[in-house]
């Protein structure tokens, strides 16, 4: 495939869609509150440009056939969505008009995309394009790592994600169109030649460019760490392998790769199970995350989500854009204990939200939709008569739908405008090259009447005036808000919120004004900002809690109970809430509300640090006891029981409603309490230090060694906080075109006075954790003090 002259790119069919690509993949701003929601204007400025351009009083540089065909196989995904809207209602559709938008602009692309190609030499203009963005954003996110990069001046960032706000959606578009880049990067020749020839290989400059592309899109796709893209991009890649040495290698090439996969495939198993073997190898990589239940907790709370909205509207689903209503409506309400992630917009794969929101119907479209794809592909591919830059293309194709699938399975990524470009694009060159390799090619320009071409224009300019008509509004008060939301927090804020929610509710500005009026007690206002909040969606994020708290500061505490208690079967330990039913239970005297709240708060604390894994809220059981002993601990493999007296919880109870109706407390009462706490904890076996038998005589001194580690990190502790007060005010007083060298001086010198810290710290833990259950030990620990500190600011309130 060759470049055309830049002489001739002005007169290329593709130059304007070259330019939209660029443009959308190239540009990042959060003026829409969401990276996403820009590009996605972006995305809808270039087709209305690209519109304009083709009206009738312009040169046509496309195609005046209209391909109803294609529309409709686009459309039909779309379409099976509409049951489940008409027979919910429209009433889990917040982001129906957002979801609408994106996928009536891409319609729009892929006609253009494939009404504007005349011949395969016309692809290539917009194949050099795709390699530039991912050229750019490569060498973006090579800057970005590295902390050299002018929007990252502190610090390299802990998140690669180049122009595209999440490195989810920085590798799906990647892993997409980089085997298409791999595939033209290989020369023609390479493969061809047979066994004991020289080979006789003539890169042109063509070749080093895709080869170039392909190895800094690999490089971004490895600095961005996310996993499901890597697994999928590897994949992919084997099986554009396969392909290419099929069609274009010759055959002792075909027994070499055959080779390369078993040896290969033994590799990838060697791995698995020294992981399996010794889960430590890689240290704390992301990757070997995923041999434990904590490496998919996120993934299976929103897996699980959806599983139960479908199970209520199995048939038709509940509409477009109704994903994220109902994790609100279907979620868990013990999700709080195993992940601290308790908003998602999205079910986190695409063919669970597609069946939210087309539910059978929509997934036999679905899998109709992409099974006519694979047969064109698969058509092509055995085509004798296929040319060789269309069956590279076809090969590249195969790779980027794998990966896209597998990727998508397990990300939320397939649902952003970035990733969703990529695919349409390899969607419309699957259109183009059917229909180059075609007997009937009616894709190159026609002369026709001015009236031909306005009827041939008229489907996609009033789809274009219904993109604008439902996407102008929403994008409108996005960018109004996030103006808003920039400002300092102050009572004019809080005034323009609410101008803003009136004029256009928006549930981001309806959730910021909340708080906002929560913060300055604004009653009134908060009270018509949560019912607004609630018609448009049910149980958002903590809306049950605000209206307990409201209900409260109004001083209606039987109500304020009732609601707090009714917010728990939706949403059982989110921490705030518990608080706040405690402190209503001491003030009403309520004490068996106080054991519930109490036991609550416990297993939230042991789950939150992890001594109980799993997502069975069961696998923690406290129980109040008549007993003499104050407190009693059962570890069994799969359950930790808490065993708490009845006069423990009783005196804690006590100690706590004379201390909040008294409203004084003595510093050495609040010290004593603390201590007999901590002795009732640690007298406990569950919470000593455990020591392998072949060393029990080394207990004093590996006692000694704990004792040690934990004098040595309060010390480090101490001085980097006095460190980083003293960074803090020296950052102040420098000038903003010198703090980027003051700051990497800091943590340089930071780092240069942690090491002495790290190396005692090291050598006590490598030798403790050799000889007992440190790192279970230290969990305990770090839970111990947390859970005590909560206690006793709930007994001790502060400020008395």
């Amino acid at each position: 495939m060759k470049l055309p002259p830049i002489k001739s790119w002005f007169s290329a069919p593709l130059l304007i869609p070259c330019l939209i690509f660029l443009l959308v993949n190239t540009s990042t701003s959060h003026a829409l509150y969401h990276v996403n929601s820009f590009k996605i204007s972006l995305m809808i400025l270039g087709i209305t440009c690209f519109a304009m351009r083709n009206l009738p009083l312009f040169p046509s540089s496309t195609s005046n056939r209209t391909p109803w065909k294609i529309w409709l196989f686009l459309a039909a995904p779309l379409l099976a969505t509409i049951p489940g809207l008409i027979w919910h209602q429209g009433s889990f559709n917040y982001n129906l008009r957002y979801e609408l938008a994106t996928n009536l602009v891409l319609f729009l692309w892929v006609v253009y995309l494939f009404r504007s190609v005349h011949q395969e030499d016309d692809i290539s203009l917009l194949m050099f394009f795709i390699g530039i963005v991912i050229i750019y954003n490569g060498g973006w996110s090579i800057l970005e790592k590295t902390g050299f990069h002018p929007l990252y001046w502190n610090e390299p960032a802990g998140m690669v994600k180049a122009t595209f706000g999440h490195r989810n959606y920085y590798s799906g578009f990647l892993i997409i169109l980089l085997p298409m880049m791999l595939v033209f990067a290989v020369p023609d020749r390479i493969f061809t030649q047979d066994a004991g020839q020289k080979q006789q290989i003539e890169p042109s400059r063509m070749y080093l460019f895709y080869l170039a592309v392909f190895l800094l899109g690999c490089l971004g796709l490895f600095m961005a760490q996310t996993r499901a893209a890597i697994v999928a991009f590897l994949l992919s890649l084997a099986l554009v392998c396969l392909l290419y040495v099929t069609y274009f290698a010759a055959r002792h090439w075909r027994k070499r790769l055959l080779i390369i996969y078993t040896l290969g495939i033994a590799a990838g198993a060697c791995l698995m199970i020294l992981l399996l073997i010794y889960p430590d190898l890689f240290g704390r990589s992301r990757f070997t995350q995923l041999l434990s239940l904590k490496g998919w907790v996120g993934r299976l709370l929103a897996w699980e989500t959806a599983f139960s909205a479908i199970k209520v509207s199995p048939l038709t689903g509940y509409g477009l854009g109704s994903s994220y209503n109902l994790f609100f409506s279907f979620v868990d309400p013990d999700a709080r204990l195993y992940h601290s992630e308790h908003s998602y917009n999205h079910a986190h794969s695409e063919i669970l939200e597609y069946m939210q929101e087309g539910g059978v119907i929509g997934l036999v479209v679905y899998i109709g939709f992409w099974a006519w794809l694979v047969y064109r592909l698969i058509k092509l591919l055995k085509n004798p008569e296929t040319s060789p830059t269309c069956l590279k293309l076809g090969i590249g194709i195969c790779g980027g739908l794998l990966a896209y699938h597998i990727h998508g399975s397990f990300s939320v990524a397939p649902r952003m405008m970035v990733t969703k470009l990529a695919l349409y694009t390899l969607i419309a060159f699957v259109f183009i090259i059917h229909h180059l390799q075609s007997h009937d090619r009616d894709l190159e320009p026609e002369t026709t009447s001015l009236h031909s071409r306005m009827l041939s224009g008229l489907p996609t300019l009033l789809v274009l005036a219904v993109i604008w008509t439902i996407f102008l509004p929403w994008a409108s008060r996005q960018w109004l808000f996030t103006n808003i939301y920039r400002e300092r927090a102050s009572y004019l804020q809080i005034r323009k919120l609410e101008a803003l929610v009136k004029l256009s509710p928006d549930i981001y500005a309806l959730d910021h004004l909340a708080r906002r009026q929560i913060e300055y007690k604004q009653l009134q206002g908060l009270e018509r900002t949560l019912k607004s909040i609630e018609q448009i969606i049910p149980h958002y994020r903590n809306l049950e809690y605000k209206k307990t708290w409201l209900a409260a500061i109004r001083g209606d505490i039987t109500n304020s109970k009732q609601l707090g208690l009714l917010s728990q079967q939706q949403d059982r330990y989110y921490q705030p809430a518990m608080d706040h039913l405690i402190r209503l239970s001491i003030e009403t005297s309520d004490l068996p509300l106080f054991k519930v709240q109490f036991a609550l708060s416990l297993r939230k604390h042991l789950f939150g640090h992890r001594l109980v894994e799993g997502m069975d809220a069961g696998q923690a059981q406290i129980h109040f006891l008549p007993m003499e002993v104050p407190l009693k601990i059962v570890s069994k493999s799969d359950t930790l029981t808490f065993q708490l007296g009845e006069k423990l919880i009783g005196r804690l109870f006590q100690t706590a409603h004379e201390n909040h109706r008294q409203k004084f407390f003595s510093s050495e009462k609040k010290r004593k309490y603390q201590l007999y706490l901590m002795q009732q904890l640690g007298r406990q076996p569950y919470f000593q230090m455990n020591f392998l038998p072949q060393f029990k005589d080394e207990t004093a001194m590996l006692r000694q060694a704990a004792r040690d580690y934990f004098s040595v990190t309060r010390e480090w502790k101490e001085r980097k906080a006095q460190l980083e007060q003293g960074f803090q005010a020296e950052l102040m007083k420098t000038l903003p075109a010198e703090r980027r060298s003051v700051y990497r001086k800091q943590q340089q010198e930071l780092l240069t006075l942690r090491q002495p810290y790290d190396e005692k710290l090291n050598g006590f833990a490598g030798g403790l954790r050799e000889k007992t259950d440190w790192d279970l030990f230290l969990k305990k620990q770090t839970f111990s003090e947390t859970f005590l500190q909560w206690i006793i600011t709930v007994i001790f309130p502060a400020g008395q």
